[in-house]
């Protein structure tokens, strides 16, 4: 087992970052043609949302596929959806009936959504075929429907989920100011955060990366190091240094599974009111990462300067003043 706060550089390690990295529809329409069936793509992106392992929720949607069972009943996409949003908004306990109706209410709007798509939430006329026999089903395949109708119940589900839970942030995300026992599992967060971004470059390891637990511990003192935690779990980080009156906001992390979900911007937003007075703030990236700097340049950003880290990686500087 690696130790706590120290990236392990294996290979596995990197590619399960760069799997995860994906957004949830990407990562639903790579499982779906790679053997998974439709239930089991749409849900198993969205595990680490409802706090469970991907294996655990791809073997829980086995037997909704293909209409449960080959049945062709309610389609698998719709099932695995129905899933998620159980696990997201659905009762722990029996006699919690407002849990219970508000999963109801979501789930009715979800189903609307997909009949409204697709025209139906059946298996057999989402296809457009009844497939009772093993030479249905393979005519099926060889004309291309689960690679195009399928496959766009899939993504259309997946899509759905994402913009549910980005939409339900509230209701799930605390962000807090970080204790010292919890610096082992924010940089851990922070490792697996940078790992696909890192690969991108010739050197896979950057500072983010390699940071250990006692480097965290020996600048915690002087820095703003908030949390943000889903349902309890430390998902996301970020810290700010002031200096000279510049608050210097550096290690924004997020869980790939979590990114997108606007984790990131409720981090710096509440990093800039936990810093206090300051006359500006200051941040950098890597010159490819698009989407960070659109983030960052929402959030009221603006490019000064760029320059080269000590890693040769290209880098882009914004302030906020």
């Amino acid at each position: 087992m690696p130790e706590q706060g120290k990236i392990t550089s294996s290979a596995g390690f990197i590619f399960s970052c760069i799997l995860m990295s994906m957004t949830h529809t990407e990562h639903a329409l790579y499982l779906f043609p790679n053997n998974s069936n439709c239930s089991q793509s749409v849900a198993t992106p969205f595990a680490p949302l409802l706090g469970l392992d991907h294996d655990t929720l791809h073997k829980m949607c086995t037997g909704f596929g293909a209409g449960i069972a080959y049945r062709q009943q309610v389609c698998g996409a719709v099932s695995g959806g129905v899933l998620v949003i159980s696990g997201l908004f659905g009762n722990p306990v029996g006699r919690d009936f407002e849990k219970k109706n508000a999963a109801y209410e979501e789930v009715q709007k979800f189903l609307a959504f997909m009949e409204d798509r697709h025209s139906d939430i059946r298996c057999e006329k989402i296809i457009g075929r009844t497939l009772k026999t093993s030479d249905e089903w393979a005519k099926a395949r060889e004309d291309g429907l689960f690679d195009t109708v399928c496959s766009n119940a899939v993504a259309s589900a997946a899509e759905y989920l994402h913009t549910l839970a980005a939409s339900s942030l509230e209701r799930f995300l605390s962000v807090a100011p970080a204790s010292p026992d919890e610096l082992g599992d924010i940089l851990s967060v922070q490792h697996k955060a940078f790992a696909a971004v890192a690969e991108r470059f010739s050197n896979p390891l950057p500072p983010p990366c390699t940071e250990t637990l006692e480097q965290l511990q020996g600048v915690f003192p002087s820095i703003i190091l908030l949390t943000a935690k889903w349902n309890g779990r430390i998902v996301g980080s970020v810290r700010v240094r002031v200096d000279g009156g510049t608050g210097h906001v550096g290690r924004l992390s997020v869980l790939p599974a979590f990114q997108g979900l606007g984790i990131g911007r409720a981090l710096i937003r509440l990093a800039e009111k936990a810093t206090g007075p300051v006359r500006r703030f200051e941040i950098f990236t890597a010159a490819s990462e698009a989407g960070a700097i659109n983030i960052y340049e929402s959030e009221g950003y603006r490019r000064f300067r760029t320059g080269t880290d000590a890693a040769g990686i290209d880098v882009v500087y914004l302030e906020k003043k």
